[in-house]
């Protein structure tokens, strides 16, 4: 929750003219971010699913093999969860 809500709520049993005014304003940004949210959502979806297929054409290649994809992915997991 933001600063401006938590105030909002402990300072003022009754909001002002511009509090609510401030409200209004700080629920329209996060109607914003909501929706660059969901944008950014689907664009890393998109992403995966490229990367899923241009692995798939390098294994289709053998450019790499299958196994070597996975060690890869493991070690890359095993190396963050460190």
């Amino acid at each position: 929750m933001s600063d401006f809500f938590v105030n909002l709520i402990r300072d003022a049993a009754t909001p002002s003219i511009s509090d609510v005014a401030n409200l209004r304003a700080a629920l329209q940004e996060t109607k914003w971010d909501l929706q660059n949210v969901k944008e950014l959502a689907e664009e890393n979806l998109e992403l995966k699913l490229r990367l899923a297929m241009l692995v798939r054409l390098l294994i289709s290649k053998g450019v790499i093999s299958a196994e070597e994809y996975s060690s890869t992915i493991v070690s890359r997991r095993e190396c963050h969860s460190s």
